[in-house]
């Protein structure tokens, strides 16, 4: 019994360090046009290293600490408004990323290599939630959804990509080393 808890005290760590990871590393802003955040990055490595359901409680959190006003979005802001926001699509947007990526693990099966597919797929996803809800807010509707595309897609997909990719590098690295910490 009391390794099943304190197993189950370390899994729930390992979720509250992704969150303040997501956190942390959505506040990094990196210099381009437009400016690039790191919390797709920490999402995708939370669902590669916690799994799918780690991954979803990751995200959730951190998006319920934004919502009661917290500063963990991109610029140091929070609050539920900011879900209204140009930008909100994509936060809902993250959420949908990890649901897809749980799901796929779990119908499909969870292998190496099909992580990546998995997070294509969620990202797809994640690009669906924010255009559309950028073409809406922003630019007024359905019409404007190829402008939306231009602006909120197409300038992100190649960062993204590197994201996803140095997420499972980075996994396949800390994998190793957790599962040599599990075995002592």
């Amino acid at each position: 019994m009391e390794k099943r808890t304190y197993g189950t005290r370390v899994y729930f760590l390992r979720i509250s360090l992704f969150v303040a990871l997501t956190v942390l590393l959505s506040w990094v802003s990196l210099p381009f046009t437009p400016p690039l955040t790191l919390g797709l990055f920490a999402i995708t490595l939370s669902l590669y290293l916690l799994g799918g359901v780690g991954g979803i409680i990751t995200v959730t959190v951190y998006l319920a600490m934004g919502a009661i006003g917290l500063p963990v979005f991109s610029g140091f802001v929070g609050g539920v408004g900011h879900f209204a926001s140009a930008t909100g699509g994509y936060l809902i947007g993250y959420l949908l990323y990890a649901l897809t990526y749980a799901t796929l693990c779990r119908v499909l099966g969870e292998g190496n290599k099909r992580r990546l597919v998995y997070s294509a797929a969620g990202l797809i996803i994640l690009y669906a939630s924010g255009s559309v809800w950028y073409a809406f807010v922003y630019l007024g509707g359905s019409d404007s959804y190829f402008a939306s595309l231009l602006v909120t897609v197409v300038p992100f997909i190649i960062p993204d990509a590197i994201k996803i990719a140095l997420a499972y590098l980075v996994n396949k690295r800390l994998s190793k080393i957790i599962k040599m910490g599990e075995n002592k």
